[in-house]
């Protein structure tokens, strides 16, 4: 049996059969044109991707292929199913600016999903990324403790690792802000005087609002609350006199003991540095008053005005301190004219 004559007939078979098959395809396929959000992702940490034409990331895609996956690509974009997301590989990003031609692009993000549909057009024809690296630099850890008074915080370890965008880094942070910051305001307030802290606590991910990667991702921080207020008495030496303007006009004001000592709290440095003329004490007196005999003295609260931060320590006195005062008519003044 002559096998070149059994061989030959299969051999045209076969590619006839091919050419009819790409032949049909072609005749089922069709064309569909969409508008496609693409987005860019890095794989690695050890750079950041932005789209940076077009800006909005906004594509028309003329899709080819069988009306059922065709139709089926469309259900999907529609559901959110297929949301385009092409990654920016390392070995892409010689430089700080990728283009890329999008049919390539889209083609590459499809081929899984819908095997027999492809691109053909999209518009605009290119997408341009900026490729932003990240660098390790070291940065000094600081303690942040708001108003609480603590002896000098000491960090383990007082610097670290920190990965950050080089044109972050280079171009937008100062010198004065190069340090990674620890917030622990918050886990200071209402802890005991005299307490001693030793604990690790997180270190933020972001500068300035720029996310960042840190080796350690915590620190422990050493350091001892100190006292916060103080108290102190102080004598105040004149008390001033408040009323309706007609009862001070026709009545003299008689205070048995002008001077009242008065018991203050607040910050340390504050109530250090008080002074008897800091504080204003005044008597108020009522519409009442001028009905009260003017023979007997009335027992009355002083009230005062205190710089921002000190207040009367109730811990020491029961209640504030009250002044006894009488009120007395003022002589007439006799007039200067002669009548006639």
């Amino acid at each position: 049996m002559n096998m070149n004559k059994t061989i030959k007939p299969v051999m045209m078979t076969v590619v006839l059969s091919c050419l009819i098959w790409m032949y049909a395809d072609q005749i089922n396929s069709e064309n569909l044109t969409e508008t496609v959000t693409l987005q860019v992702a890095s794989p690695t940490t050890s750079m950041n991707v932005e789209l940076q034409e077009p800006v909005s990331g906004q594509f028309q895609v003329t899709f080819t292929g069988p009306r059922e996956q065709l139709e089926r690509l469309k259900r999907d974009m529609g559901s959110g199913r297929f949301k385009p997301v092409y990654s920016i590989l390392p070995e892409e990003a010689n430089g700080d600016l990728v283009v890329k031609d999008c049919v390539d692009v889209f083609n590459s993000l499809i081929r899984n999903h819908y095997n027999a549909v492809s691109v053909i057009e999209t518009k605009p024809a290119q997408i341009k990324v900026f490729v932003d690296h990240m660098i390790m630099v070291k940065m000094p850890v600081q303690v942040y403790t708001g108003n609480t008074k603590t002896t000098p915080p000491v960090v383990i370890p007082d610097k670290v690792d920190v990965l950050i965008s080089k044109t972050f880094n280079e171009e937008q942070l100062s010198d004065g802000d190069r340090m990674i910051v620890v917030n622990i305001e918050n886990h200071l307030l209402n802890k005991p005087e005299d307490q001693a802290i030793d604990e690790e606590f997180p270190l933020p991910q972001v500068i300035l609002g720029s996310p960042i990667i840190t080796d350690p991702t915590r620190v422990r921080i050493k350091l001892g609350i100190q006292r916060q207020f103080n108290t102190r008495s102080i004598d105040i030496p004149r008390i001033q006199i408040l009323g309706p303007v007609d009862l001070l006009s026709k009545y003299y004001v008689d205070i048995r003991d002008p001077q009242v000592s008065v018991s203050l709290k607040g910050p340390v440095e504050l109530i250090k540095n008080l002074k008897p003329q800091d504080i204003k004490a005044y008597l108020e007196l009522e519409p009442e008053d001028m009905f009260r005999p003017y023979t007997t003295y009335f027992g009355r609260q002083v009230r005062f005005v205190l710089p921002e931060g000190i207040r009367l320590d109730m811990e020491k006195m029961s209640r504030p301190p009250e002044v006894d005062f009488k009120l007395s008519e003022q002589p007439t003044t006799p007039s200067l004219l002669t009548p006639r």
